[in-house]
């Protein structure tokens, strides 16, 4: 769906698939169930083109302030220890106190 909203928009999307950083296979045999929201009186809004438009257009006029470091996993659940990276823009901001 963000592909092809980001398409309307005309934007060159380039869509890269990931190895899941987690340890449980994709298919199991849990099937949660979320009635009890709904049972409360939760009426749940569904991504819509219409919604989708609207926050890639935020995204787009504050793309600025994006930093797009963050946006890969940093924890491998396969490793009993990670060590996290220290970004440069977090390095930077400190630097700045």
């Amino acid at each position: 769906m963000v592909h092809a909203a980001a398409r309307k928009l005309g934007m060159c999307v380039k869509m890269e698939h990931i190895p899941g950083p987690r340890v449980e296979s994709e298919e199991h045999y849990y099937n949660a169930k979320h009635s009890k929201l709904i049972d409360l009186g939760l009426q749940p809004h569904f991504l819509s083109d219409s919604l989708l438009d609207s926050l890639m257009n935020i995204a787009i006029r504050y793309q600025d302030r994006i930093d797009t470091s963050l946006f890969m996993p940093q924890v491998q659940w396969r490793s009993p220890r990670n060590q996290r990276v220290r970004q440069k823009s977090v390095q930077a901001t400190e630097a700045a106190y």
